[in-house]
């Protein structure tokens, strides 16, 4: 025991030894309104070996800015609450490429605000490093333009201008032969931080030839040139003009009907544009619903969602036309993009068969959501020809809420059967029934299929419905997710399902069955699910009428040593001090418990201090404690105190809707004060917090600058105005921290 005591206490540095933060060197260059990716990465001292970063929070900033947040990626999230405005919707890490330790960050669309230096920050649970990274924007200004700019019987001046560079370039004058001219001296001009720079040769008339005006900037370059008939055409010849008035005034007279057409066109081209594009900037969703828009102004909307990175990554039609007519207009911009959310949009069966044509073509798409929809099975059964076409990439499907039956699940049952990239069906609030899962079932047992999570909420299902799913979970199946909430599937239900659970051929990781009329008698058949099952990870039992006698039962087999529950949710259940008892018997024992949901139990502050014994033991791996709306008082503070204070593993602590009142959050400041407190996330809402407990919070983080905490939520308070200071405090001291409150900052 004192071996792993001491392995414990050595990991920290052995971790903090051995990686380590790295940048490049050398400044970052990008050209204004492109991506450009700032490279930081978690690398081994030998700089070849990466560190896995998912579990880990990164923080880009930026030291020259008061409001420094430019990204922050915090518990597998974005997290940018606190984010610069200027960067809002333009930055983004690479969640695919953390695994390999790449937490670089791309910034899009950059401006010349955004130059600066970077700071990127990696913290983990035992580590942190932070390294900074500069970036240099350059701007390409406008191709050169040379004009004659005066002449005398024997020389002319020309000159040349461009605008809009950053930063200042130089302008050299060449001729045909490329060989430098002399010139006067560069006149530079400096507007809004952009450089324009002009500069005149003079060459003699015998000299005339083509002439070149070079503008360069580091790597980039602009070339102008004017030729000797150019030259020569601005140069007086009385014979020559005279011929060209003629030919003008002929010209003229041919085109004038043609250019006053061409004009009333463009104008009127150009104020269809103008609308369209004044549609878009709109605010609120349906901007193009009302709107009568000509073929040439769809053609515009679709050519500007096309070229927004944004769009393709994520697009949401009811932002723009919510409606049949929107997925018909849009179905480019839906092939094109990775995330269609199409929910709420007032789509019927038509659409169906719109998206199964954008499914069989060459498509982007794999993220497609329907959810409240009145498809019904005639659109499913559309939608499925595209489904299983070769091209068909989709691997997320979302259908909750569509008016469905049983018909649909026979339709989608052959869509499984098929070589498909499905990994993700929500079919939830359905009438899909028990004959619509036994349908269902065929497809999940079939070789072809790869789903691993489906969702069956509030489909009208019961017990039957569960030994049809036993049987799937017996056959070579590759579901992990399975979520059947809000169905009638009672104790029958559950005793039937865990048969299948308990397969060796059984993957399963999640079970929600959350809402099911469960008693304390369904808890005595998943003791024997917990003591078999190894793939078993997340657990939901919420608003279940389990009572202590159900977590009694429980507890026997979350203490098993092949029980791997990292993750249970006994909220609404009924239960008292007495199943706190249970439960820390539970904790103290060698077990993988990492989040625990005991929210509105009225667990008491007598159940808080049994808790709080199991939370302090050597063996709690517990990371998420929810005892929102459990009646505590100030009383539970002093308890979690010492749990805060001992070594211990807790990062997400949730009491909101506790009065805990000033008293409370004063006591529960002094363990955030101690250095062995790893907490994260913190959330005090709607505990009748003033000032003063703002204050005490405030004071106790300072007193503790190497505090974790990352995140706090004082919302529903009664703080006012007079807590705003503690708070810009708090968010200036720690620009890491994100404080949710009611007030506007």
């Amino acid at each position: 025991m004192q071996c792993v005591w001491v392995m414990v206490l050595l990991l920290p540095a052995a971790l903090s030894e051995k990686f380590k933060v790295v940048v490049p060197d050398a400044p970052v260059v990008g050209v204004s309104g492109s991506v450009v990716v700032l490279p930081c990465s978690v690398r081994g001292l030998d700089g070849q070996t990466s560190m896995n970063a998912e579990d880990m929070n990164i923080t880009w900033s930026r030291s020259d800015l008061t409001d420094s947040v430019v990204h922050q990626y915090v518990n597998h999230n974005d997290l940018n609450t606190d984010q610069i405005p200027q960067y809002r919707g333009r930055t983004s890490v690479f969640k695919e490429e953390l695994q390999r330790g790449n937490t670089s960050l791309s910034l899009s669309n950059i401006r010349l605000t955004d130059e600066g230096q970077y700071s990127c920050t990696v913290e983990s649970r035992y580590w942190n490093d932070k390294l900074s990274v500069n970036l240099r924007v350059e701007v390409i200004g406008s191709q050169p333009v040379i004009t004659v700019d005066s002449y005398d019987s024997e020389t002319v001046s020309l000159l040349c201008k461009s605008e809009g560079w950053y930063p200042e370039p130089a302008l050299q004058w060449m001729n045909s032969r490329r060989v430098n001219l002399t010139a006067e001296e560069t006149e530079t001009q400096r507007v809004a931080d952009l450089y324009s720079v002009k500069r005149r040769v003079t060459v003699k008339r015998s000299d005339i030839d083509t002439f070149f005006c070079i503008v360069t900037q580091r790597d980039h370059k602009k070339e102008g040139h004017i030729t000797a008939a150019a030259i020569y055409d601005h140069l007086p010849n009385p014979g020559r003009t005279a011929g060209i008035v003629v030919g003008v005034i002929l010209l003229l007279v041919l085109l004038t009907v043609g250019a006053v057409y061409l004009y009333k066109e463009r104008r009127k081209r150009e104020e269809e544009i103008r609308k369209v594009r004044s549609y878009l900037i709109s605010d609120g969703d349906g901007r193009l619903l009302h709107h009568n828009l000509s073929p040439r102004q769809w053609d515009y909307v679709e050519f500007t969602l096309l070229n927004s990175e944004q769009e393709l990554k994520e697009f949401r039609l009811k932002r723009y036309v919510p409606s049949d007519r929107g997925v018909q207009k849009l179905q480019k911009v839906i092939a094109s993009s990775t995330k269609a959310l199409l929910n709420d949009c007032a789509l019927t069966e038509e659409s169906c068969s719109v998206l199964a044509s954008v499914l069989r073509s060459v498509n982007s798409l794999k993220d497609l959501n329907l959810n409240k929809n009145k498809l019904q099975d005639s659109g499913v059964k559309k939608l499925s020809e595209g489904l299983k076409s070769e091209h068909c990439k989709l691997e997320t499907l979302r259908l909750e809420r569509c008016s469905l039956t049983e018909e649909s699940c026979s339709v989608l049952a052959s869509v499984l059967r098929s070589v498909n990239s499905l990994k993700d069906l929500n079919l939830s609030k359905n009438n899909l029934q028990d004959s619509g899962v036994k349908k269902i079932s065929e497809g999940l047992k079939s070789k072809h299929c790869r789903l691993e999570t489906l969702s069956l909420e509030r489909c009208s299902l019961t017990e039957e419905s569960c030994s049809v799913l036993a049987s799937v979970l017996r056959s070579v199946n590759s579901l992990k997710d399975l979520n059947l909430s809000e169905n009638e599937l009672q104790d029958s239900g559950v005793k039937e399902l865990s048969e299948g659970l308990k397969s060796e051929h059984c993957k399963l990781e999640i079970l929600r069955l959350e809402s099911c009329s469960l008693t304390e008698e369904s808890c005595s058949v998943l003791v024997s699910v917990l003591r078999s099952v190894k793939s078993l990870k997340d657990l939901n039992l919420t608003e279940n009428n389990l009572q202590d006698s159900g977590v009694k039962e429980l507890s026997e087999g979350l203490k098993s040593e092949h029980c791997k529950l990292e993750t249970l949710s006994l909220e609404s259940c009924s239960l008292t001090e007495e199943s706190c008892s249970d439960l820390v018997s539970v904790l103290r024992s060698v077990n993988s418990l990492k989040d625990l949901n005991l929210s509105k139990n009225n667990l008491l502050d007598s159940g808080v201090k049994k808790i709080s014994e199991g939370l302090k033991s050597e063996h709690c791996k517990l990371e998420t404690l929810s005892l929102k709306g459990c009646n505590l008082t100030e009383e539970s503070c002093s308890v979690l105190v010492s749990v805060l204070r001992s070594v211990n593993s807790l990062k997400d602590l949730n009491l909101s809707k506790n009065n805990l009142l000033n008293s409370g959050v004063k006591k529960l400041s002094e363990g955030l004060k101690s250095e062995h407190c790893k907490l994260e996330t913190l959330r005090l809402s709607n505990c009748r917090i003033t000032y003063t407990g703002c204050a005490a919070l405030t004071s106790a983080l300072t007193e503790n600058p190497s505090s974790a905490l990352t995140q706090l939520d004082l919302n529903h308070n009664q703080i006012t105005e007079s807590g705003r200071e503690n708070i810009s405090q708090l968010k200036q001291k720690f620009p890491y921290l994100t404080v949710n409150s009611d007030l506007q900052f």
